[in-house]
């Protein structure tokens, strides 16, 4: 079983884990007591990636972990759907944040990035966000580094069934994204027990995420914390591509066509509780 796991890595055919790179993570020291609060309904989708290609999008300062076995090819991740329910947390305690509305968002990460040379502690790079509402944008940027943008996120369907796009303020189509249900929801647990790759997708989102701020020319480090107590998890397929350059670096990301997700790569995400602290923890590379 080791062996035929191995070989679809290398092949890029599987979801890769903690098990296929050099090195390890800090989990984070503790749960937010002060920071935002939202309730997230989306995709989650794993594709892999040439090294080299993405690799482009690092800035000076990060690069991919070292992989166990030689490889070609490296995780890329992208989420799509809806904020809602959103709400600031003092003391631990969620409170409704006035004025507030739900919106919607993409993201594009890159996992299993450490700082060089001489480091290995495992990182989630923030490559680009998407957003239709301007406050979050705002709040990303100055305090995460999350080179978050506005744009129109058009929706059509229902979870797990949803076909995506992502227009630019002036009209330019950036990116697409067709995903569709291959199984029912089910709990967490149910689903660890039942989606070979959930439990590597839960672990990519305890790693820490990295931005880079402008401003002060230094990297960012902040934790996504994902409360799966009431989520609803769907095995999902996904046919999407990049239509133009979300990132410098990625011109030739363009003229990949039509992409689709590694086997037990894609998941809907119906539920999600997500924390994010006010005071984000000092970047342990």
């Amino acid at each position: 079983m080791a062996i035929a796991l191995w070989l679809g890595w290398i092949g890029g055919c599987s979801t890769p884990g903690p098990w296929n790179f050099y090195g390890t993570y800090d989990s984070r020291a503790s749960d937010a007591v002060d920071g935002g609060q939202s309730t997230y309904a989306g995709a989650l989708v794993v594709t892999m990636l040439d090294r080299t290609l993405v690799e482009n999008v690092l800035p000076d300062g990060l690069r991919l972990a070292t992989p166990i076995f030689p490889t070609k090819v490296h995780p890329v991740v992208y989420l799509v759907g809806d904020q809602r329910e959103l709400r600031q947390v003092w003391g631990g305690v969620p409170y409704p944040i006035p004025a507030a509305v739900d919106y919607r968002e993409m993201i594009l990460l890159v996992p299993f990035v450490v700082r060089n040379p001489g480091h290995d502690k495992w990182h989630t790079y923030a490559v680009r966000m998407y957003l239709n509402y301007l406050m979050p944008v705002i709040i990303g940027n100055v305090g995460y580094g999350y080179a978050k943008e506005l744009a129109w996120l058009y929706e059509a369907g229902a979870l797990p069934d949803t076909v995506t796009r992502v227009v630019d303020l002036w009209g330019t189509l950036y990116f697409t994204s067709d995903v569709n249900a291959t199984g029912v929801l089910r709990t967490d647990s149910e689903a660890v027990s039942s989606l070979p790759g959930w439990p590597s997708l839960k672990t990519l989102f305890e790693m820490p995420i990295v931005g880079w701020e402008p401003a002060l020319s230094q990297f960012v480090c902040s934790y996504w914390e994902w409360n799966y107590a009431n989520v609803l998890v769907a095995p999902i397929s996904s046919s999407y591509r990049y239509a133009y350059p979300l990132h410098a670096g990625m011109d030739e990301w363009v003229k990949l066509g039509t992409l689709t997700n590694a086997p037990h790569g894609a998941v809907a995400l119906v539920d999600l509780r997500w924390r994010l602290s006010l005071y984000p923890p000092p970047c342990r590379f």
